[in-house]
């Protein structure tokens, strides 16, 4: 029996995907049912599978040039930035054996003159042979061999891309671009994570300075929020709370926030995933005082919607209007690009009637707001509170922006 796609439904009170099982009239030589048939067993069988996925462009076989055969020589990849975890990429050096596997390292420090090997910047593609260093007494010494003069360069494969618009809501990607056999269809059914952009010059410089005092210890609450997104770089927001304020003395909470686009996003993609956690409180404990108590988690959401009266100009499209000034509010309430200064919402910062009205006023054809109020919901559940002019937060509670529900006033 091969029974297509299943739909849910509701029976009984029963949430499920049901299958209408019925006795039919019995056919030729079928002996008839002198009672009510019972079910004794049932099994089912799904022909499908999981798979790993990254977002990113695979480049195989790519030649780089010749080398002139001086130490410290660099050459570039075509396809930048590589994503991370290829440490493990293999460069391919020509020799008249053959073509030589030369191994990727991190650094060149305490390296030999014979050793075949080489650095691989991800985010400039920049790949460079170990240098020549010259030594106190006026010696030389090899960090790493350099490859003969003329030899081809060759890289097998790796992988370029990444970046925060790979992170797509769950069932966002659904189009098989090439025939697979025996492939009928694929979809992500959650949602992809972890994307990060490069980090600019601006914040390396803002990390800078906290990285040197910290020196990999984490003592300050700018130390573990520091080490956090050292730990795991999706990680873009991070906010220390001391435990004892929240009635955990001994304790350190820090609330985490993943990289994730400008607007409105899916609940889901606030919220990183348990295995991340779990690595970043892992690289944590490494570096704690003793006696530390460390909890990695996602702030608090608190769910806000804007109901609002509008007036729009008699020459403004009220549709377009309506789509802005939603899209306004959603900016401004986003955990990651919202707020006044446009790095996000504070942890814990109140939002009044007030703040929604100077967001409003700033959207071209709205004449004016006639009457706005907030709605509290619970980011989980749904549940809806009363409108209030104020919605107060704790300390670990962040805002997460609910489509608003506008009334165009008539004029």
């Amino acid at each position: 029996l091969s029974i297509g796609e299943q739909r849910e439904n509701s029976l009984n009170g029963v949430t499920a995907a049901w299958i209408r099982v019925r006795v039919t009239a019995a056919e030729g030589d079928q002996p008839e049912y002198k009672e009510s048939p019972k079910i004794r067993s049932m099994s089912a069988a799904t022909i499908g599978g999981f798979a790993p996925a990254t977002h990113c462009q695979i480049v195989k076989h790519e030649m780089l040039g010749r080398t002139a055969g001086t130490p410290g020589e660099a050459f570039t990849l075509n396809r930048t930035p590589l994503i991370a975890g290829q440490d493990d990429l293999i460069l391919e050096v020509s020799s008249p054996d053959g073509w030589e596997r030369w191994t990727r390292v991190e650094t060149f420090a305490n390296r030999g003159p014979h050793e075949k090997i080489f650095c691989l910047d991800n985010v400039t593609g920049e790949l460079r042979f170990g240098p020549i260093v010259r030594q106190p007494d006026g010696s030389t010494r090899s960090y790493g061999a350099t490859p003969p003069s003329g030899s081809n360069l060759r890289v097998p494969e790796y992988r370029a891309g990444g970046g925060v618009a790979g992170n797509v809501d769950a069932g966002a990607l659904r189009l098989l671009r090439t025939s697979i056999p025996f492939i009928s269809k694929a979809e992500n059914i959650h949602p992809a994570v972890g994307g990060v952009d490069p980090e600019t010059i601006a914040d390396l410089k803002a990390r800078a300075a906290i990285d040197l005092r910290a020196r990999n210890r984490a003592v300050s609450t700018a130390d573990f929020e520091l080490l956090t997104q050292q730990a795991s770089p999706s990680l873009v927001r991070t906010k220390c709370l001391n435990g004892a304020d929240f009635g955990s003395p001994g304790t350190v909470l820090v609330l985490v926030v993943p990289d994730i686009q400008p607007g409105r996003v899916p609940f889901e993609l606030l919220r990183p995933r348990e295995d991340t956690l779990a690595s970043v409180k892992k690289f944590i404990d490494e570096r704690r005082l003793v006696g530390t108590t460390i909890r990695i988690e996602p702030p608090r959401y608190m769910g806000v919607s804007v109901a609002a009266r509008l007036a729009v100009h008699s020459h403004a499209d009220q549709e377009q209007v309506l789509t802005a000034a939603d899209n306004a509010i959603a900016n401004f309430l986003h955990p990651l690009h919202g707020g006044y200064d446009g790095t996000g919402w504070p942890f814990g910062r109140d939002v009044s009637v007030g703040d929604i009205y100077s967001v409003l006023q700033q959207v071209p054809g709205l004449m004016y707001v006639d009457v706005a109020r907030l709605i509290p919901i619970d980011a989980v559940s749904g549940t809806r509170a009363e409108p209030t002019d104020k919605i107060s937060l704790k300390p670990h509670d962040l805002l997460y922006s609910l489509p608003s529900d506008f009334e165009v006033v008539q004029r």
